[in-house]
């Protein structure tokens, strides 16, 4: 039973459950249950319209909760309490109705903006599993949000805020959930969808401020994920083993053959080498001579290895031109997730 129920609500208590006075009157109820007036509203409504209306009443619900998601916890708990008051009332169809047009909703290009690094921090919070069948619910949101990007733009803008809330974040689970979320752990954004080739693409975007976006959000995943593994293991690293690991399974998922978004990607690529190839030529040598010349050992982790990879880096970067282009983009001290 909710322990909400325990609580008392305009002076009385009810200890063995929620009164069956809510169903007709929520309103008395607001302060102890908040959204009991607006979810007893909307179940009402729904049992009361034809298809085409439970279709559009479910939609403007969805809409609305997308805008906050912790309200999306608070209105699944309700229909829940709601649920016992009123057993015959569709609650199966209702809720999962609700959870295909909230997943919809996240996914709408148009909205894809609005989600702030705060929206995304609450959004991730709700996807942990001591949120219960509610984490289910928002495990399908975020599907759908971070699958909504259709461009290099959209993807990079997303992974960005998604990674500031990450570094801002003050709850470890979040931090570390949306660690895991960006390194494709999850099957939230999995290594073979569209949306992670998308943002892999950033370093050949043709817009420098989706560059500099691109890689600070690789450096955030990296000193993240060092902090994560260190206080794991115990070790003093050099890098995030986990960071690394996401690259090679997204090389693996793109060269596999049966990977679906290839044509759509090889079409891509062809286009931004048409429009510019001389960009993409300096971007590709500068990755090239970071990929070649960065004399870094990842299992350098601890003791002699791991002071002697520092001076390498360090010796390293001293060789690094960063005022040219494309390196004072690909490693702008001013970029402000840095």
């Amino acid at each position: 039973m909710d322990r909400r129920f325990e609580q008392r609500i305009n002076g009385e208590g009810f200890p063995e459950g929620i009164p069956q006075e809510v169903w007709g009157r929520p309103g008395d109820f607001e302060e102890g249950l908040p959204l009991i007036k607006r979810t007893v509203r909307f179940v009402k409504q729904y049992q009361g319209s034809r298809p085409q209306g439970k279709e559009i009443t479910v939609e403007q619900q969805a809409n609305a909760l997308i805008k906050d998601p912790p309200l999306i916890k608070q209105f699944f708990d309700n229909l829940d309490l709601l649920e016992q008051v009123n057993p015959t009332a569709p609650w199966q169809d209702l809720k999962t109705a609700l959870t295909n047009h909230l997943e919809r909703s996240a996914g709408n290009l148009a909205g894809l903006s609005a989600w702030t690094p705060s929206r995304i921090e609450q959004l991730v919070d709700l996807t942990d599993e001591r949120h219960g069948e509610v984490a289910k619910v928002a495990n399908r949101i975020a599907t759908g949000l971070f699958n909504a990007p259709q461009t290099i733009e959209d993807s990079v803008d997303l992974h960005y805020n998604a990674a500031w809330a990450m570094v801002t974040t003050n709850n470890t689970a979040v931090q570390e959930g949306l660690f895991s979320l960006l390194c494709l752990e999850r099957d939230i954004l999995p290594p073979d969808s569209l949306s992670a080739t998308l943002f892999s693409f950033g370093v050949n975007a043709l817009n420098d401020t989706y560059i500099a976006k691109h890689y600070a959000v690789m450096d955030a995943i990296d000193y993240i994920g060092i902090l994560v593994e260190t206080k794991a293991t115990g070790e003093m690293l050099v890098d995030s083993r986990r960071a690394w690991n996401r690259v090679i399974n997204l090389q693996q998922a793109v060269t596999n053959p049966g990977f679906k978004h290839k044509s759509r990607i090889a079409s891509l690529a062809v286009k931004m080498q048409q429009k510019d190839p001389q960009r993409i030529k300096r971007l590709s040598d500068a990755i090239l001579k970071d990929e070649n010349q960065y004399p870094f050992d990842s299992s350098a982790t601890q003791g002699k290895n791991y002071i002697e990879s520092l001076e390498k880096m360090k010796a390293y970067l001293k060789t690094y031109d960063a005022p040219v282009w494309p390196y004072n983009v690909m490693r702008n001290p001013e970029e402000p997730l840095r």
